[in-house]
């Protein structure tokens, strides 16, 4: 008998209520959705609404992909790779991957170095044993975010059927794919990006009112940069008020932020011929 969605949706929230870390498993549900056609009929769902309304916008199409279905613990995706990224890229979520086809996913999968820590960024880190691996259809690729970086290799589009979590670290680190060396992090997450972007503008905008604001995320936004990104944004508007914010930055819980914060008193110091009292 075929494994419905809604099957699939009812064992995943019951594993999930029951045990929110226990995603993998999830994997026995998973092998059995890609067993039948429910991921083709959610999609056709979606085709023959967009066929019979001309205003329809699906809420549920991605740049490369539909968002089957979307739980707040997990997320279900139909997705195509259809080129290989810059760098090298850790996830910010558990996942397991299937091709959705008999075109098979041809992979390197890469061990991240005992002791990672994804909130302290590090440029010494190197991703290490990288085995060639190929998935075809009916295999899946396990990832453990803590874990393991995927690099997928791309010669032609390959679709494929994603299971995520929820986001639980906090940022991306990037790898440069000659060196293997981590060579910057962004946020994990859609949102965390939105208000560091808008933090940066406040300060390129140099708008005062926007000071109380920006001090309240540099006080207590939960991800470091985003803190430290609000500190520089009230620096550039006004000089006073960003001494205050980079002081208070020095009892930040996070080693880079108090870093920072040390390096840019001492070269205000050195500028100015004027220490600041901490």
């Amino acid at each position: 008998m075929t494994f419905s969605l809604d099957e699939f949706k009812t064992e995943l929230n019951g594993i999930f209520s029951r045990d929110p870390g226990d995603f993998w498993s999830c994997e026995s549900a998973f092998r059995r959705l890609l067993a039948g056609d429910a991921v083709c009929e959610a999609v056709n769902r979606e085709l023959q609404l967009a066929l019979e309304q001309s205003d329809f916008r699906s809420p549920r199409l991605l740049d490369n992909g539909l968002v089957v279905h979307a739980e707040p613990g997990w997320s279900l995706i139909y997705s195509i790779y259809e080129h290989e990224p810059a760098h090298l890229y850790t996830l910010p979520f558990n996942g397991m991957i299937a091709p959705a086809s008999v075109l098979p996913l041809h992979y390197t999968r890469y061990a991240l170095p005992p002791g990672y820590d994804n909130a302290v960024f590090d440029h010494t880190v190197r991703l290490h044993d990288g085995q060639e691996q190929v998935a075809h259809q009916g295999d899946v690729i396990l990832l453990d975010a803590c874990k393991t970086v995927i690099d997928i290799k791309v010669t032609e589009p390959v679709p494929a059927i994603r299971l995520y979590t929820s986001t639980f670290e906090s940022l991306q680190w990037a790898f440069d794919r000659a060196t293997l060396r981590a060579v910057q992090a962004i946020a994990g997450t859609e949102r965390t990006s939105e208000i560091a972007m808008m933090v940066q503008i406040q300060g390129q905008l140099k708008n005062v009112a926007a000071i109380p604001l920006l001090r309240r995320v540099a006080r207590s936004h939960a991800q470091h940069h985003v803190r430290w990104d609000a500190v520089k944004a009230i620096g550039n508007i006004d000089l006073h008020s960003g001494l205050e914010a980079v002081t208070a930055a020095l009892r930040d819980p996070h080693p880079h932020i108090v870093a920072a914060a040390e390096r840019t008193l001492r070269r205000h110091a050195e500028t100015t011929g004027t220490p600041v009292n901490v």
